[in-house]
């Protein structure tokens, strides 16, 4: 049925959100750093698709998100090479990926402000 298949895809689509997210971890993590435990990983996966993800890395780097495959709201820091920690919230909905923090570049921020007020999915 229609339904079935539309439950199938928001999974599918909520699994590569997570994956993305790991992935991005991964890639820096892994620049020029020494090797890293991993502390804490959770993935609770509910039957009506909503999720909470957690990881926690032992230099301090943590990523978590919550949502379904159409909101999706989290969170994530790490440290840099020269000492400071990156942190960034954001919101990943229809109208697409929303960051906020310190590093996220302020022209950036403003477009994507007015993206999310001005503009409504169809």
């Amino acid at each position: 049925s229609s339904r079935s298949a539309e439950s199938t895809l928001k999974i599918v689509n909520m699994k590569f959100l997570i994956a993305l997210a790991v992935a991005l971890l991964a890639v820096v993590a892994s620049e020029a750093r020494p090797e890293v435990m991993v502390k804490t990983q959770e993935l609770d996966i509910a039957a009506d698709g909503t999720f909470k993800h957690n990881l926690e890395l032992d230099d301090g780097t943590v990523a978590r998100a919550e949502g379904d495959a159409n909101n999706v709201n989290g969170y994530y820091k790490y440290p840099t090479p020269e000492g400071e920690t990156v942190e960034v919230t954001y919101v990943a909905d229809a109208l697409g990926y929303h960051p906020q923090g310190k590093y996220v570049p302020a022209q950036l921020a403003k477009v994507l402000n007015y993206i999310r007020t001005n503009l409504k999915p169809e």
